[in-house]
């Protein structure tokens, strides 16, 4: 008799073409799904200026989102590089590491060398030194559990139904059944068929609760959209936004931008100065995107939008309170357009 296993969570370590093996964090395919969304908006955020030739940027910001850190240096056939690397003690007063190991990622041993830290300059993904990724995984496993409970909700929803009968009955039900899940109206059973006296149905009665999953899990993403610095303005509430928290929410997602590009740009000074380079990174933007303007003129626009309608509200210490609409504001303009 085979012996029934059990679903197993899908390790998550594929290696690519390139070399670089991805984390073996344990995500299902829901979670898998999110992961690579997220983590390629990470990869896509930061655009690098004047680097030397041989130098991919998506293979920074793969090693900084995975790794933490990463090295420029020469210490490679002395040409410009950055590698993978570990920190080795001591460190020096501001914790600054004194020696570096530098490694090829694709774990053949090609390269292996240990530097003096004045050799090169350490890239940070943040100050703290901490990878993007496992904060990724956290809100990717999130929405998972809440597509696994969608899905578990809507197919109860569909049959909530448990059929209990006996060994003999077992056909006639499943019949029964496929006509019932098939949307026929009327079953028809024959006249000497005693089963309806004989089994019992329980129904479940599953609410509906797909909707209220989705408003959490859209939640969760905004929440994943304000840590990686990336405008995700809830539109649901917009019109009902006063000023302060349109501003708020902005200052917001500088602040997550900054705690990456900070790190960056003190790199690329260092490179500057170490290696008379002219290295620099910023925040990639979109400007035009169909008829608007997707970047800070974007979110000044929308804060004028919201000034000009702060005037249908009135701030009280329960919260804003709406006022009668004015001709012209932006509810009133809606479908105007």
């Amino acid at each position: 008799m085979s012996r029934r296993k059990n679903k197993q969570p899908v390790n998550f370590a594929p290696t690519y073409a390139d070399g670089l093996a991805f984390p073996a964090y344990d995500l299902n395919e829901y979670g898998q799904k999110y992961f690579y969304q997220m983590t390629n908006y990470a990869l896509n955020m930061f655009k690098w200026n004047n680097l030397p030739d041989g130098i991919p940027e998506k293979f920074i910001e793969r090693v900084l989102c995975w790794k933490g850190y990463a090295c420029f240096s020469k210490a490679f056939m002395d040409k410009y590089s950055v590698m993978e690397c570990t920190i080795a003690s001591p460190r020096d007063i501001y914790l600054e590491p004194t020696r570096i190991h530098l490694f090829a990622v694709n774990g053949n041993g090609a390269f292996n060398k240990d530097i003096d830290a004045d050799e090169g300059v350490m890239i940070y993904n943040n100050y703290v030194r901490m990878p993007t990724a496992p904060m990724l995984v956290d809100y990717a496993r999130r929405m998972a559990e809440v597509e696994g409970f969608q899905r578990v909700n809507l197919n109860s929803c569909k049959t909530p139904l448990f059929i209990r009968c006996t060994r003999d009955q077992y056909l006639s039900v499943m019949n029964a059944y496929e006509k019932y899940e098939g949307n026929v109206p009327v079953v028809f059973v024959d006249e000497h068929v005693d089963m309806l006296d004989k089994f019992q149905v329980v129904n479940t009665s599953a609410p509906y609760l797909v909707d209220k999953a989705q408003v959490y899990k859209k939640q969760i993403w905004d929440e994943a959209m304000l840590f990686l610095g990336i405008r995700n303005l809830n539109s649901e509430k917009r019109e009902r936004l006063i000023t302060a928290e349109a501003d708020g929410n902005i200052q917001q997602i500088e602040m997550s931008r900054l705690v990456m590009l900070n790190a960056r740009k003190e790199a690329c000074e260092q490179i500057n100065q170490k290696f008379g380079l002219n290295v620099s990174v910023e925040f990639r933007t979109l400007i035009n995107y169909g008829d608007g303007i997707m970047s800070d003129v974007l979110d000044k626009d929308i804060l004028k939008e919201v000034n000009d309608d702060a005037s249908n509200y009135v701030l009280t210490p329960s919260g804003a309170v709406p006022q009668p609409r004015q001709p012209g504001s932006m509810a009133n303009r809606k479908g105007t357009d």
